[in-house]
């Protein structure tokens, strides 16, 4: 017998369900890779595509001049891509928006790295936020700010604890400092974080 839940689903998750079979019917088929491999230049390319769910604004990155960029065209796909799945999370309740939020994990980690990587190559944070994975955005990570030195302990002590991936650095300061917790000799501060950092990369 089904349970009461069931009464909900319609509700809950109908437009968010109907919303997906939509994307899916706009998923690239074997027809239109078929198509793909057979172009010989980047108009009939754009043809093929801009007759797809994709449409000619996946182009409108690229350089009027004719000049064409696959990582531009990969990165406006990723827009594209993030775009419909913010929609899909505005739709969503829970668990479907909690299971959305953290399909999302993954990219927002790789973000938060990059960010850190960038800054400590005295890159600055506009530039970093232009070129981050658009599946991994999201707006605190503007909250990041450059480190002196090695000090991790501040870094991820007052930023990063607090982003919405914030449990999986936790999570990693405790396993960091889980040997020393039983230790009466040791003081679990900020230049021990930063020192016991200095043996992980970022990555």
């Amino acid at each position: 017998m089904l349970g009461w839940e069931m009464a909900y689903a319609n509700m809950d998750d109908g437009f968010p369900e109907a919303l997906l079979r939509s994307l899916r019917k706009g998923f690239l088929d074997e027809n239109d890779y078929s198509q793909l491999r057979q172009t010989s230049n980047i108009s009939e390319f754009k043809l093929v595509l801009e007759d797809s769910d994709y449409g000619s604004d996946i182009f409108s990155s690229q350089d009027a001049s004719g000049d064409f960029e696959v990582s531009l065209l990969r990165r406006a796909m990723k827009e594209k891509l993030a775009a419909e799945i913010d929609y899909l999370r505005a739709q969503a309740v829970y668990p479907l928006s909690a299971f959305l939020e953290k399909m999302l994990h993954g990219y927002q980690i790789d973000n938060v790295v990059f960010i850190i990587e960038g800054l400590k190559s005295n890159r600055s944070l506009e530039e970093l936020m232009r070129t981050a994975d658009p599946l991994g955005r999201f707006p605190e990570l503007k909250n990041i700010q450059p480190i002196e030195g090695d000090d991790y302990a501040s870094l991820y002590q007052n930023v990063l604890v607090d982003l919405p991936v914030g449990v999986y650095f936790r999570k990693f300061l405790n396993e960091v400092t889980e040997g020393a917790m039983t230790d009466e000799n040791v003081e679990i501060d900020t230049k021990f974080i930063s020192d016991a950092m200095q043996d992980y990369n970022l990555q």
